[in-house]
């Protein structure tokens, strides 16, 4: 239980007036009653119980995210055939076009999954691809957990309008 210390009492004091309620640093602020547990009604709790494993997503890194997701993620589902595909398309003439110079770019063949993934689902959007690589496990599992901004989406689909891509 937390309670007020000297450099907070000072602030609580332009909120409450001091002479209705005094204010003590021994005393806590809020005082639970003794009995914690949920009250139960015919049985039945309050809230349905945390299982285990969505405690743990809150630490994982990005390669356990992305195992994680890779296992939730049916065999047989179109973000693993749109992967497969891309990943098996020669993007020779489009890695030629990126230049050593300047930060890292995202692997075209990334944008390509995720741009090809979004045609067959219905989005075509730049922001909403955007989007939907931060909140949607198909979109993060094709992008491998990083998150490109609109605007490289946008450029990206713009700049590779007129490249011929081959099978490999």
């Amino acid at each position: 239980m937390k309670h007020l210390s000297l450099k907070n009492v000072d602030q609580l004091r332009l909120f409450l007036d001091t002479e209705e309620h005094p204010i003590h640093p021994s005393t806590p602020l809020i005082v639970l009653p003794e009995n914690k547990q949920s009250k139960r009604i015919n049985h039945m709790t309050k809230f349905k119980s945390l299982h285990e494993s969505q405690m743990s997503l809150m630490h994982l890194t990005p390669e356990s995210y992305l195992e994680y997701i890779e296992e939730s993620i049916p065999h047989d589902h179109l973000c693993r055939m749109v992967k497969e595909v891309v990943f098996s398309l020669d993007t020779e003439p489009i890695e030629a076009e990126y230049s050593f110079l300047g930060q890292n770019s995202y692997h075209p063949k990334l944008l390509l999954s995720v741009l090809f993934y979004g045609y067959a689902t219905g989005v075509r959007s730049s922001r909403k691809l955007s989007e939907k690589c931060i909140s949607d496990h198909m979109y993060i599992y094709l992008m491998q957990c990083y998150r490109p901004d609109y605007r490289t989406i946008s450029d990206f689909r713009k700049n590779n309008t007129s490249i011929k891509i081959s099978k490999s």
